[in-house]
């Protein structure tokens, strides 16, 4: 069920079966008229989201609309009214509201402006258990290297210019990595133990009971991961993950841990600072330029201050959180964002208006 085509509907597997839906700009009418959908941006506020533009085709439904409808056909002895509940998504909240924390009262406070904050618990150290703290639980996993020290631990990933398969762009400010995807995070350890330097391009191949599968042409980038693992991204990795391997409850793909080696692929190497992690020389150079925005100019609109930085919203509101007053994200309580109708406004706060000399 997809708004719109990416790569990974059309080279993963022999056959795909694609419904496309309504986008959330698009206008969704059913049995009880225009239907708002519920989003959480990435601040946890949930509000609503309402489309405004006529669908690209009559034939779209929405995907609550298909959801419901393959579930009628499908589940004829279910006691869920399917069709019903999709004619007015208020019943879709209604219910929601009477089963998830947090979601009391759904339909009512999601019509405040701005919507409401979704609570989370861990987000301000409380921990629903016994002793009142985080339980953490370590598993052991068999040494792949184990009688063959070539094989390494492989991990698949999204990179940052990435959501979920949807890649927009070929950087990742995560890892300093500009202008590549099929890269392979190694340990300057394991680059010396098996004969290769960052900069060369291998090929991945894992190994498992039923045979081998390689995906080729993947650069080494020299990374602090720990010894006998490495890293790269999905989909371009997802090549590698046998059929048959997965978690023993959740059946879910074991994407995180695949046995795999590297042999030197045909392609030439690139400069070895090539091949480097670039750290965060950007993120320290952001910092004074959005103080120095916001001195100049009072009340930066949201939007404007992600064009002059030429940054993404999601990576300014990163940015937002280290320099606001959010003690969940150690803030330093230089910037303050003010919702001013329909728009979000930038403001330095006394603290970052001394900082800048505009006292």
């Amino acid at each position: 069920v997809t708004t719109k085509l990416n790569r990974s509907h059309l080279v993963h597997g022999r056959d795909a079966l694609m419904l496309p839906c309504l986008g959330r700009s698009e206008i969704d009418l059913q049995a009880a008229g225009p239907q708002a959908i519920t989003v959480e941006d990435s601040m946890s506020m949930v509000h609503l989201s309402v489309g405004m533009n006529p669908p690209a085709s009559p034939q779209l439904m929405s995907e609550p609309a298909i959801v419901a409808r393959l579930a009628h056909a499908t589940l004829p002895a279910s006691r869920t009214p399917w069709l019903a509940l999709v004619e007015d998504y208020d019943r879709i909240r209604d219910r929601i509201a009477r089963v998830v924390p947090g979601f009391e009262d759904f339909n009512a406070r999601v019509r405040a402006p701005g919507g409401f904050h979704l609570y989370h618990p861990a987000s301000e150290r409380r921990f629903a258990t016994a002793d009142g703290k985080a339980s953490f639980h370590a598993h052991a996993l068999d040494d792949p290297a184990v009688g063959d020290a070539t094989l390494l631990r492989l991990t698949t990933m999204r990179s940052h210019d990435q959501y979920n398969t949807t890649i927009y762009g070929l950087d990742d400010r995560y890892r300093g990595v500009r202008g590549h995807r099929r890269v392979c995070f190694i340990s300057r350890g394991d680059l010396a133990r098996l004969g290769f330097a960052a900069g060369e391009y291998v090929d991945i191949t894992s190994v498992w009971h039923d045979g081998e599968r390689t995906a080729a042409n993947f650069l080494l980038v020299e990374y602090d991961i720990p010894a006998g693992c490495i890293a790269s991204y999905f989909p371009e990795t997802n090549a590698l993950v046998p059929l048959d391997s997965y978690a023993e409850r959740a059946r879910t793909p074991t994407s995180k841990s695949i046995e795999v080696r590297l042999s030197r692929a045909g392609m030439p190497a690139v400069a070895e600072s090539a091949a480097r992690p670039a750290g965060d020389a950007a993120i320290d150079e952001l910092v004074p330029r959005l103080l120095q925005l916001l001195a100049d100019e009072e009340g930066v609109p949201l939007q404007r201050a992600t064009k002059r930085l030429g940054l993404s919203t999601s990576e300014l509101h990163r940015l937002l959180a280290s320099l606001g007053d959010d003690p969940r994200y150690d803030g330093l309580d230089l910037v303050v964002a003010r919702r001013d109708g329909e728009r979000t406004l930038l403001w330095l706060t006394d603290k970052g208006r001394a900082l800048c000399g505009r006292t």
